[in-house]
Formats: structure tokens, C-alpha cells, sequence
């Protein structure tokens, strides 16, 4: 078609310079932004479950591997409940810059089997019903932890290990973002997600925690990817939610060495010796409240394997040395659901 007016022409001239500057200031998509409104509360609750069985058990002595009938059968189950209410005093630039957080419930249960006997094990933490303030240090980049003035008696070593960000924060996008666009997560920020809040400091019924120094050795060679997809927004009851798939795949490995002092049996001063390593591979889908500026809920499910090997080694009187180690090798799988309401 020919424009045969000279206006038209104009107009026409005029809409073709107008359009691609309307394009360049259009959004690029969508804005995944943390900014729940202040004063607003949220409770979050983390249910966690782990499921592992032996798959694979051995026995060495002086490197000679000990032949076996059968397999032992060994299962472990672990439960782990936290409950927290945060409420948003402050918020600037896609944090929570002042915030109370109330830990309602802190739980932890495990279960291990060993063919017919079963031994439980029920953990608890002294900052379940406590109240801590959590304030953004912009300078240090870091959050500083004090109990609320009803608490102040509390134990001040409880908030040692205790960080601010129980949002996963680091699981959003830093920009607008399509449908299929992928970006990283720090290692960090999976451990604030398994560990919401920091550490709770666990401790059984004769107040003792089961963590060691292996536990920390794992979480500080922790390695891995973790990437994230914009798949879409979904109408969720009425409510329009940014849906991020993500795929986590971590290893570690870390092992101790102790003296042994006699007595142990007959035998001389030894050594003993622990190494762990693990693999894990998770997938996991969040759910973000785009009007209310916050996660609504997440989920994770995934496998995970892990080696123990225990070994002993003695010098004997004779000059000669004996050591045996145990391997046991175990699969699991682990399924984590999250709720903020």
C-alpha cells in the first residue's frame, strides 16, 4: 500500500523514528524484586527429611579385605523442623535491613536401624522461643545478632553463627529475566538454605551437639554447581507467582585424625582415623509472590550418597603394626519443603 498524502507520510516517517526508542526503554522482562512491605510478618517454616540405607559395607586388616556371608543392614532417617517469624522492620535495596526474628520451633530427630534394634536420638535447640534482632551493617556487609531486651539473660554464644537472610536471596535473579534465562548460586547461599538462620547449635537430651569437627571440614570443602531457570509465571489461587527451577549438584570430603591413648582392649597407643565423602544431586522449584515481593514456598528432592571409613592403626611391641578399617557406603534421598505464610 502507498501512502499518497504528504501527512500520512509524515506520520508515518514520525512512527518509525517513535517505535524503536519505545522498544529500547520497554522491560526487558520480568523483575523478580525482594520488597516485602515493612512491618509486614512472615512465618517460614523448613521441613526437612533424609532417608539412607547401607548399600555397600567392608572390613580390612592390614589391607587384607575380610570375606563376608551377608551384608549388615543399616538405615538411617532424619527428621529436621524449624519454624521462624520474621518481621520486616526495614527494608532498602532488596534486604531486609532490620529484622525480628522469633524461632518458634527448632527440632531434629534420628532414627538408626541396625537389622531388628533401632536407636532414636531427639535434638533440640536453646534459641527455640527466643527473640533476636538482626540488623544489615552496609559497611561490613554483614548483619549483627542481639537478643531482644525480654531475652537479654539469653546466652550470647548462640548468636555466634546466626545470619540474617532466611529468604534465599541468593536464588533470585540480579536483573529482569525471560522464560528459560539461567543464572549461578554462591555455595553460601546453599548453605543458608539448608541451614536457615545459621547454626542453631542442636543439642541431645544430655546436652551434648552430635556436630564435630568433620561436620565443619565437610561444609568448608563443600563444592559444586547450583543454577537457576526462569520457567514462566503461574496463577497460583488468584495470585501471580515467578517460578525458578533449580538443579544443585555438591561433593565434599573431609577426614580427622585422633591420637589413641590405652586403655583400648590390650593393644598400645594408636591412631584413629575418619574420612567422609559425599555426593549429592538435588532439583527444586520456588515459588515467588510477585505483588507481596517474597518466596511463598519452595521445594527440593534429590539423592545423596556418602562413604564413612573408620580406621585404627597400633605400632606393636614387636616393631610390626596393625590397622583395620571399616567403609560403609550409604545412599539416601532427601526432600526439603518450604512455606513462607
Amino acid at each position: 500500500m502507498q501512502l499518497q498524502s504528504p501527512r500520512l507520510k509524515r506520520i508515518a516517517l514520525g512512527l518509525a523514528v517513535l517505535l524503536p526508542l519505545t522498544a529500547a526503554f520497554a522491560p526487558r522482562g520480568t523483575a523478580i524484586t525482594f520488597a516485602p512491605k515493612e512491618g509486614s510478618s512472615l512465618t517460614k517454616t523448613y521441613n526437612q527429611v533424609l532417608n539412607a540405607e547401607l548399600a555397600e559395607f567392608s572390613i580390612s586388616f592390614n589391607g587384607e579385605e575380610m570375606e563376608m556371608e551377608e551384608q549388615p543392614e543399616l538405615s538411617i532417617s532424619s527428621v529436621e523442623k524449624i519454624v521462624l517469624t520474621d518481621t520486616y522492620d526495614a527494608v532498602d535495596e532488596g534486604r531486609a535491613t532490620k529484622l525480628t526474628r522469633v524461632f518458634d520451633e527448632l527440632s531434629r530427630g534420628r532414627t538408626q536401624t541396625f537389622g531388628d534394634e533401632s536407636d532414636e536420638t531427639e535434638e533440640v535447640s536453646e534459641l527455640e522461643g527466643l527473640t533476636v534482632l538482626f540488623t544489615w551493617d552496609g559497611e561490613e556487609e554483614t548483619y549483627t545478632a542481639a537478643f531482644q531486651e525480654e531475652d537479654k539473660d539469653a546466652d550470647k554464644d548462640l548468636l555466634a553463627d546466626l545470619f540474617g537472610d532466611a529468604d534465599m536471596l541468593g536464588f533470585l535473579p540480579t536483573d529482569e529475566v525471560e522464560v528459560d534465562d539461567t543464572w549461578s548460586v554462591e555455595l553460601i547461599d546453599y548453605r543458608r538454605l539448608f541451614s536457615p538462620s545459621g547454626e542453631l547449635v542442636f543439642m541431645n537430651e544430655d546436652g551434648e551437639s552430635n556436630k564435630d569437627e568433620i561436620d565443619e571440614l565437610l561444609d568448608d570443602n563443600l563444592d559444586g554447581e547450583i543454577e537457576c531457570t526462569f520457567t514462566g509465571i503461574e496463577d497460583v489461587d488468584g495470585t501471580q507467582m515467578a517460578v525458578i527451577a533449580f538443579t544443585i549438584e555438591l561433593d565434599s570430603e573431609a577426614e580427622t585424625s585422633d591420637a589413641l591413648e590405652p586403655p583400648y582392649g590390650d593393644m598400645p597407643p594408636g591412631t584413629a582415623t575418619r574420612k567422609i565423602t559425599t555426593e549429592s544431586e538435588y532439583e527444586g522449584t520456588l515459588y515467588f509472590n510477585l505483588a507481596a515481593g517474597h518466596i511463598s514456598s519452595a521445594t527440593i528432592v534429590g539423592e545423596t550418597s556418602f562413604t564413612v571409613e573408620e580406621g585404627v592403626d597400633f605400632e606393636l611391641p614387636d616393631g610390626e603394626t596393625f590397622s583395620q578399617v571399616q567403609t560403609m557406603v550409604f545412599d539416601g534421598e532427601v526432600e526439603v519443603d518450604i512455606t513462607f505464610e
